[in-house]
């Protein structure tokens, strides 16, 4: 067991914990959700999007779109199952995959980076 004096104690980086806990952190209430929802919210030290797709899976991701950095929660939409970018109209699925753009094909290695999300009930 570490006590506290141990805890306060810590100088180097290697030594302290995390600075966030590897844990589920609840988001949004299922209220506030539903199919075709984009919410935007702070999360530890920014934000992040959170959207439910026309079936109802439901995906957590950075909100910034990696073709110009519009973010996404600002007037971005559900489109059946992706979420739209507001700037450019580039579709994300869920995994954070681009699917689809505008002009053609979506540019190589374009994604939205995700968090791994569970809708829970207690």
């Amino acid at each position: 067991m570490t006590s506290t004096t141990e805890v306060t104690n810590l100088s180097r980086a290697g030594d302290a914990f995390p600075p966030y806990p590897y844990s589920w952190y609840a988001v949004a209430f299922a209220h506030e959700l539903g199919p075709g929802t984009v919410l935007t919210r702070r999360f530890l030290d920014g934000e992040i999007i959170v959207f439910q797709t026309a079936s109802g899976e439901l995906s957590a991701a950075e909100p910034y779109c990696p073709h110009l950095g519009a973010h996404i929660g600002k007037r971005g939409w559900v489109d059946g199952e992706a979420v739209v970018c507001p700037f450019h109209e580039f579709r994300f699925a869920p995994s954070g995959t681009c699917v689809s753009t505008p002009t053609g094909e979506p540019p190589r290695g374009a994604a939205l980076k995700t968090l791994r999300s569970a809708t829970t009930w207690a």
